[in-house]
């Protein structure tokens, strides 16, 4: 991901400031082969909180919350 992240507190995680001048929530943790965890629609990363540790005992893992969601920026 070609971003700067900066630590978030609130709900978790990181975020990564994007080219488009908008701000990606996400959170990763681990080692090894890549996850990334994306959720559906009207959801967060929230919805992976279970799965999350459990993954990244064996892998690096990925999750964030899409524009419009979670902790991330909603575009206009």
């Amino acid at each position: 991901m070609n971003a700067t992240a900066r630590p978030r507190t609130p709900p978790f995680g990181r975020i990564a400031k994007l080219p488009s001048g908008h701000e990606m929530h996400y959170l990763e943790q681990g080692k090894g082969p890549a996850i990334v965890l994306v959720h559906g629609w009207s959801g967060s990363m929230e919805l992976w909180k279970e799965q999350f540790p459990v993954l990244a005992k064996a892998h690096r893992v990925l999750v964030l919350d899409l524009p419009g969601h979670g902790g991330s920026d909603k575009p206009r």
